[in-house]
């Protein structure tokens, strides 16, 4: 079934910020919230939006925050283990050719301002 369109802004200064594209190459596919509190952040998203969240089931403290039962972005709390990290917020973008996408972003990017994640960093996944 297709999934309903969704429009998200976001207002900086006096400027409207919108995603236009959805649902092909260039377009946010996947939100990923890391605050130092999960609770914290879940109530303030599902209060402000209206949108609802489940628990995912399992060890790590990992919330999803959905509309109409789909999944559009996950909450996990920033834990001691992970070292010194800031709160922050991840937006991946779907691409026709991840390999393709990698060799671009490498050769267009100064060494000096971009790095690969460590394996212990972060995982890749293939989907």
């Amino acid at each position: 079934s297709r999934l309903p369109r969704r429009r998200v802004g976001l207002m900086t200064g006096q400027r409207l910020h919108r995603a236009r594209i959805e649902r092909e190459t260039g377009a946010a596919i996947w939100n990923e919230l890391m605050p130092n509190s999960a609770a914290e952040s879940t109530e303030f998203h599902t209060g402000l939006l209206g949108i609802s969240s489940s628990k995912m089931p399992g060890p790590i403290d990992y919330t999803m925050l959905n509309v109409g039962g789909e999944d559009l972005a996950e909450v996990m709390q920033i834990t001691d283990d992970m070292g010194p990290v800031p709160p922050h917020r991840a937006v991946y973008f779907g691409v026709d050719d991840v390999d393709d996408t990698v060799a671009k972003v490498e050769s267009q990017v100064a060494p000096w301002r971009f790095r690969w994640p460590t394996p212990q960093e972060s995982t890749v996944s293939p989907d």
